[in-house]
């Protein structure tokens, strides 16, 4: 199955608007860390955002220390992995496997779990929803999560809980 979201350069021009009318092109970019960011509150990912930087390169730097300029592509690509794993819960060894299988990026268990607690020490607002979401799962069999627009749906389980707001804000 083709993926119809993400069109090839060289095949967009074999598609015209009518006669007087206009095609415009949408990049969202990073939307799903930027619907996180704002549905979390989180402060440094919505200051990254406001300053224009990249927030994977962003993330890098926060988690290996080492100045945003001076990031390389495979740490951006390590990153990627770590932003759209951990927002939506995963643990550090689903982490380890994610890196690998998702972004060819290869990092041992001990390095899943150092960046799972540095992510969580500098996106404060994350640890936070994560913290509130568990606890709610904890004391009530299901919960409703919503999306920023307003969809509602009941789920049992954290890593539904915690993707369905951010995802489900995407696709409205």
């Amino acid at each position: 199955d083709p993926n119809l979201q993400n069109i090839p350069t060289s095949l967009r021009k074999l598609f015209r608007p009518a006669k007087n009318y206009s095609m415009i092109v949408a990049d969202y970019s990073q939307i799903e860390l930027r619907i996180a960011a704002e549905y979390t509150k989180d402060q440094v990912m919505i200051n990254a955002f406001k300053q224009g930087l990249d927030l994977h390169r962003f993330t890098a730097s926060l988690i290996t220390g080492k100045d945003y300029e001076d990031i390389t592509k495979e740490e951006r690509q390590m990153a990627k992995a770590i932003n759209f794993g951990l927002i939506y819960g995963i643990s550090p060894r689903s982490l380890m496997e994610y890196a690998s299988s998702s972004y060819g990026v290869e990092i041992s268990l001990k390095e899943a779990q150092i960046f799972h607690e540095k992510f969580f020490e500098h996106y404060k607002g994350f640890k936070k929803w994560h913290e509130e979401t568990k606890e709610k799962l904890k004391n009530h069999r299901e919960i409703e999560v919503v999306s920023l627009l307003g969809r509602r749906m009941k789920v049992m389980k954290f890593t539904d809980a915690v993707n369905y707001p951010i995802q489900g804000t995407g696709a409205d």
